[in-house]
């Protein structure tokens, strides 16, 4: 497969309400870095069903959430691609996607996993934190409030 050579973020959506915080970091990263934002969602399909498996339910849900972060680009005027992809990891399938595309960035929302005393992420971020390539921004959704696009110097 052919690497894109244009400057990308990569921004993994899941429908969750960390959704749109995320794209609004990556939106502003995006315009201030001149780059162009790839919203991907992961169906993730179970060992006991092929990989190419019809999953109808599961694919209209993803194209809703995807829908949702299009208008949101729109109205932001930033560029945006959106995808789907079936892979049996969301996390492995994340960064290979960042290879594959060359990207710059990954800007993961996430949220701390409740009644968890180690781990503070799940296993899809941490995959990513330990595998990518790329630099990854977390942005954590439900404790500080707005995302600031205010640039700290």
């Amino acid at each position: 497969m052919e690497q894109d050579t244009t400057k990308t973020i990569l921004l993994p959506i899941c429908g969750t309400e960390v959704d749109e915080s995320a794209f609004s970091v990556a939106a502003w990263l995006a315009k201030a870095s001149k780059s162009s934002v790839r919203a991907l969602h992961v169906i993730e399909v179970s060992r006991d069903k092929p990989l190419d498996a019809d999953l109808g339910e599961e694919a209209d849900v993803g194209e809703q959430i995807l829908e949702k972060i299009e208008n949101l680009a729109k109205a932001e005027k930033c560029p945006i691609q959106a995808g789907i992809i079936q892979a049996r990891s969301a996390g492995h399938a994340i960064v290979q996607e960042a290879q594959i595309r060359n990207v710059q960035t990954i800007v993961l929302g996430t949220s701390k996993i409740k009644g968890t005393a180690g781990d503070y992420f799940g296993r899809t971020v941490s995959h990513i934190l330990r595998n990518s390539d790329c630099d990854v921004i977390i942005w954590r959704g439900g404790t500080y409030g707005q995302v600031s696009t205010e640039r700290v110097e």
